[in-house]
């Protein structure tokens, strides 16, 4: 009995564990620092005046585009099981598979 006990606490350790991960693991103090940096990047390259604007304004298009896209890795990142790029079951499902098939320990 004293054992399972200790297995149900594992248990719901882990899920707390869980949990707080799928709150997001990025503090707010650095998307305050990603976003600023965006920002600043993007309105520093208006500095460089080009002669010709369809090239700057495409110059900062391109960086901004990958500025965006950098952002949004980190997004996708910062929540792991939820979204289109997420942790799911499966994987824990086949575990508990494999471990209902094994044979006892000696």
């Amino acid at each position: 009995m004293a054992e399972i006990l200790r297995q149900v606490d594992r248990i719901s350790e882990a899920r707390r564990e869980r949990l707080v991960m799928a709150d997001g693991i990025v503090p707010a103090i650095i998307w305050v620092v990603l976003f600023g940096g965006a920002f600043l990047t993007i309105g520093f390259t208006f500095f460089f005046g080009a002669e010709n604007l369809r090239a700057q304004s495409l110059m900062t298009g391109a960086l901004s585009i990958l500025i965006f896209a950098g952002l949004l890795t980190v997004v996708a990142i910062d929540y792991p099981f939820a979204g289109t790029v997420k942790v799911g079951p499966e994987a824990l499902a086949a575990v508990v598979k494999d471990f209902a098939g094994a044979p006892p320990q000696r």
